[in-house]
C-alpha cells in the first residue's frame, strides 16, 4: 500500500510542475512520498561533492563503476557521447530539456548499457522516435512529457516491442484522444496522461489488463461514462487521477470500478456524489478538496464509505 501511495503522489506531483521532475530512485519508491526535485538543487555541498559524478559526463566518466544514475536535465547538451556505454551499471538517465542532442546517435550507445531501466526523454521537441529505442529490452520506465510534435502511432508501433515496459509518461502532450497503438501495450501498470485534451467516447483502456495506476488530471473535456465503462474492465486498477478535469458530476458507473484505493477528484466543481460509490468498499483514501461539496457529502461517507480516509479543504484528512 505503501508504494501504491507513493506511486499516487508522484503523480500528482508531476501536474502540479510546469516541466517533469525527475522519477525518484528505488530505495524512495520504498521509503517516501515525495517526488525528487533535480537533486543538485537541494543536496548539501558535501553530499553534491560525493555524488557529483550523477550530474556530469565528466565526473562520471572518471569513476564509471559508481554510476547507477545520471541526472543531465535542461544542461544545455549538444551530444550524448560515446563513452556511455562504459557506464555497465547505469539503470537511469535523464536527458529531458536538452532539444539540440541528436537522440538517434545517443540510442544508438544506449544499446549497449544491459541494465538501463529507466530513460527521461521530455522536452525535447522529438518528432520520431529513433528505431534503436525498441532495443532497449530492459527498459520500463519511459518519459515522453512535452513532446507534442510527436508521432504517436510510430512512436508506440515500436513501445510495443519492449517486453518490461511498465511505466509510461505521456503528460503535456495535447492529446485530445488516446494515441492509437496505446492499446498494444500489455504490460504497462503505471500510465501518466496529465493536462492533455483527451475527450470522446473511444476510450479503449480495456486491453491494459495489468494497469494499476491512470493519471488523467487537467483533462477538463472528459466523459466519464464511457471512461469508467472501460475501466471496470481492468481488474488491477487501484489508482485513478481525476483531479482538476472541470467535472462537475460523477456518473453512477463510478460504481463499477470495485478495486479502487486511492480516488483523487480534487479541485473540480462537484457538489454531489452517487449513491453508487457506496460500492468502493476497497476504497482507502478519497480525495475532494477544492470541490463545493454539499455539506451532506461527510455524512454519506461516514455512513457507507466508514473505513475510507477522505481529504477535505485544506488537505485536512478526516477519516470516517
Amino acid at each position: 500500500m505503501q508504494k501504491l501511495l507513493f506511486l499516487t503522489f508522484l503523480a500528482l506531483s508531476g501536474m502540479m510542475a510546469c516541466g517533469p521532475s525527475e522519477p525518484a530512485s528505488e530505495a524512495q519508491k520504498d521509503t517516501t512520498l515525495t517526488q525528487n526535485v533535480p537533486a543538485d538543487s537541494s543536496q548539501g555541498a558535501n553530499d553534491l561533492a560525493e555524488s557529483a559524478y550523477m550530474y556530469s559526463f565528466e565526473e562520471a566518466f572518471k569513476v564509471p563503476e559508481k554510476v547507477d544514475q545520471l541526472r543531465l536535465r535542461g544542461q544545455n547538451l549538444n551530444q550524448i557521447p560515446a563513452q556511455i556505454a562504459q557506464l555497465k551499471k547505469l539503470r537511469r538517465l535523464y536527458v529531458g530539456n536538452n532539444p539540440q542532442v541528436n537522440y538517434a546517435e545517443a540510442i544508438s550507445y544506449l544499446v549497449k548499457l544491459p541494465q538501463l531501466e529507466e530513460l527521461e526523454l521530455s522536452e525535447n521537441a522529438l518528432k520520431a522516435l529513433p528505431q534503436d529505442l525498441a532495443r532497449l529490452k530492459q527498459l520500463q520506465v519511459l518519459w515522453l512529457d512535452q513532446n507534442p510534435a510527436l508521432n504517436w502511432e510510430q512512436a508506440l508501433s515500436q513501445l510495443k516491442t519492449l517486453p518490461r515496459l511498465k511505466e509510461l509518461s505521456l503528460n503535456d502532450n495535447a492529446l485530445n484522444t488516446l494515441p492509437v497503438g496505446l492499446e498494444n501495450l500489455p504490460t504497462l501498470e503505471i500510465l501518466h496522461l496529465a493536462r492533455n485534451s483527451i475527450k470522446g467516447t473511444r476510450l479503449n483502456f480495456g486491453l491494459l489488463k495489468k494497469l494499476h495506476t491512470l493519471n488523467l488530471d487537467g483533462n477538463k473535456d472528459l466523459d466519464l461514462n464511457p471512461l469508467f465503462e472501460s475501466l471496470a474492465q481492468l481488474p488491477n486498477l487501484q489508482v485513478l487521477l481525476l483531479g482538476n478535469c472541470n467535472l462537475e458530476n460523477i456518473p453512477e458507473n463510478i460504481g463499477r470500478l470495485k478495486n479502487l484505493e486511492i480516488l483523487w477528484l480534487n479541485n473540480n466543481q462537484i457538489q454531489n456524489l452517487p449513491e453508487e460509490m457506496a460500492q468502493l468498499k476497497k476504497l482507502q483514501t478519497l480525495h475532494l478538496f477544492g470541490n463545493p461539496l454539499n455539506p451532506q457529502i461527510q455524512a454519506f461517507l461516514k455512513k457507507n464509505l466508514p473505513h475510507t480516509e477522505v481529504i477535505y479543504e485544506n488537505g485536512g484528512m478526516m477519516p470516517n
